[in-house]
Parts: structure tokens; sequence; C-alpha cells
């Protein structure tokens, strides 16, 4: 509740509840829905709201890469690779202020406790091309999340 929309572009930025929930849905976005096993691969598309970036699309392929052994534990290894796009406004509607164009992407290596059934681990690199004001910004992001304590709730 404490952290402020932030401006993003010149614009409003996303709301505490709008962050967190685009957050969380990154977390799970390109997870496989049915049961996989080593080798098997999945497709995936999605959306995530973010404001000033209005419907952000997410297409691309998983894949779980192995079994691995990560602080002790088994992991399921999965690879997530996809691409983003900006839909087109509805017509009548203002653009976006910020649009991803051709070639934005993403690739994701998840460590998933199979005991715990959570993910321990995940890298995200991030190659954006956006759009904002009619010029092309790049940038690089590379976002690492770790669990770093487990307990059970009060």
């Amino acid at each position: 509740d404490s952290l402020g929309a932030t401006p993003v572009g010149g614009a409003k930025g996303p709301d505490p509840k709008q962050f967190v929930d685009a957050f969380r849905k990154s977390q799970e976005m390109g997870m496989p829905k049915d049961p996989v096993a080593p080798g098997d691969t999945w497709n995936f598309e999605d959306a995530i709201e973010m404001a000033p970036l209005g419907t952000m699309k997410i297409k691309g392929t998983g894949k779980f890469d192995s079994i691995v052994d990560y602080e002790g534990r088994k992991h399921a290894k999965l690879i997530i690779d996809g691409v983003f796009t900006s839909p087109a406004a509805a017509p009548g509607a203002p653009a976006p202020a910020i649009q991803f164009n051709d070639g934005s992407s993403m690739r994701v290596e998840t460590l998933f406790d199979l005991e715990r059934r959570a993910s321990s681990s995940s890298t995200v690199n991030s190659e954006l091309k956006m759009n904002a004001a009619g010029q092309e910004i790049p940038v690089s992001q590379k976002v690492t999340t770790k669990l770093i304590k487990v307990e059970d709730a009060k």
C-alpha cells in the first residue's frame, strides 16, 4: 500500500495493486498448464495489464529442460522464450503512451522445487524495443527472483 504510482514515459505508472498483480502474473506466465516431464515442450499466450503500457501480449514456448539439484533439493529446470507485442488501440481510443516494437523478447530460466511445488529461482532476461512519442527506446533488463525463506502462515 505504501508504493506510490510513478510516472513512466510521461504517463502515470501502475498503482501498487496493479504492480503486484503484474508481478505475480509475470511469475506464472509461461508455466505449463498441464503436467510435463523432462524434454516436454508447450506453447503459451498470455497478456498483462500494466499502466501506462496498457495490455502487453506475450506469446512463446516453454521447455522442461531437466531435473537439477539446487541448494540440496530436486528442481525442474524450465526454459521459457517469448515475444512481447502491444495490441492496436480500439477504434476511437487513444494509443498507449508506450508500445512494444517488433523484436521485443524475453528468456526465462526457472528452477521449480518439485517437493515444495514452488519456484525457488527465476531469471528473466528481456530485450525490449519500446516506442514512446515516436522514439524507439531499447531496454535490456535482467530480473532475478529467489525464494529465500519458507515458513508456516500464522
